[in-house]
């Protein structure tokens, strides 16, 4: 598994404002796509680097993801 950030604009109430999302790539160079989980570029960078340094399943990743979301 490879888990990489990438950002995008999305406009709210008439303000833009970029918020990162995560791309999963497994063994197989199937891409999976997770929009607009934080504004916060510095605290997904850390996550990412955990999921990568730990190899996390995808299967795993949607409750490290969860548990990720409620401690912003």
């Amino acid at each position: 598994m490879k888990y990489e950030i990438f950002s995008h604009k999305v406009t709210i109430e008439r303000e833009t404002v970029d918020t990162y999302g995560i791309v999963v790539t497994d063994q197989q160079g199937n891409a999976y796509t997770f929009d607009d989980i934080t504004t916060s570029r510095e605290y997904l960078e850390k996550f990412i680097a955990f999921l990568n340094e730990e190899n996390v399943s995808l299967k795993c990743f949607k409750i490290f993801l969860e548990l990720f979301i409620d401690s912003l």
